[in-house]
């Protein structure tokens, strides 16, 4: 079956020059967690700005902030996934002064099956 959406492997393009479904919605979503506003050259507004959440109060209210802010930008920039929010948490972890991500999301047209993002926020 051909893939539905396909991308340039931005991680090892000289193995593979492209990546497919999947593997190209991780790497998008990759991507935008990794590019603050104003880094892409042609979209300017393309990334999530998350410098001045994760240096305030790490509680409930910041978490809050940090997910509107995640879903949001996923929401523009990544059409091509659908966030589970009762399933998805932005959790303060004030101890290990960082917050604990996890998204469940749908790859829209690819299959019915839930994909995890799990990790963490640190400023």
């Amino acid at each position: 079956m051909a893939p539905i959406y396909s991308d340039v492997n931005s991680i090892t393009p000289t193995a593979n020059p492209l990546v497919d479904d999947v593997t190209a919605v991780y790497q998008s979503l990759y991507n935008l967690f990794n590019t603050s506003p104003g880094e892409a050259l042609f979209n300017p507004l393309y990334g999530i700005d998350l410098d001045s959440d994760l240096f305030e109060l790490i509680d409930d209210l910041t978490a809050l902030q940090v997910f509107t802010t995640v879903i949001n930008a996923i929401n523009q920039f990544e059409p091509r996934v659908t966030i589970d929010l009762a399933n998805s948490d932005i959790t303060p972890n004030p101890d290990s002064n960082s917050y604990g991500v996890t998204l469940v999301f749908t790859i829209n047209g690819v299959t019915n099956q839930n994909f995890q993002l799990v990790g963490n926020f640190t400023p």
